[in-house]
């Protein structure tokens, strides 16, 4: 059996010796891990629970999003940073590199005034007053907030 089982006379020098004779042997992590595990139902149950937690996530969960290569050359990603830029540029700018778009056909010839339809927002029920709409003020807090979000989108 093992040595320190249970408390026995000299067990210390037990130890001591068995010490000395681990002293001069050579380190192996992987076999030191692997006869850890065997020993420890401990850690094989945390390691084993880690394990489920990475591998048992459902193909429509996914863990990582918008991860990105470290092999990627360095112009490939300044590239599509630009592109994600340039995609919040206000339509008035020109985008640089861009020419103007080419003139498309004219929309005009398929329209026709006498065509359209018109809706007005509220019916008229019979026996209820018409609605009026009633038009609040805004706290002035939120031009403020809408002209910091606005320069944020802009930038």
């Amino acid at each position: 059996g093992v040595l320190l089982e249970r408390p026995e006379l000299h067990t210390t020098l037990a130890l001591g010796a068995e010490l000395r004779g681990v002293e001069g042997a050579e380190f192996h992590p992987r076999r030191a891990v692997l006869e850890q595990l065997r020993k420890s139902s401990l850690t094989r149950n945390l390691v084993e629970e880690k394990i489920a937690e990475a591998v048992n996530v459902p193909r429509y969960q996914t863990r990582f999003q918008a991860l990105v290569s470290l092999a990627a050359p360095p112009q490939d990603v300044l590239s599509s940073a630009l592109r994600e830029r340039l995609v919040l540029l206000p339509p008035g700018r020109t985008q640089p590199g861009k020419s103007s778009p080419a003139e498309g056909p004219d929309l005009l010839a398929f329209y026709s005034p006498c065509e359209l339809v018109w809706e007005t927002p509220h019916l008229p029920l019979e026996g209820l007053p018409p609605l009026r709409a009633n038009a609040r003020p805004r706290p002035p807090e939120t031009t403020f907030n809408l002209y910091s979000k606005r320069r944020q989108w802009e930038s």
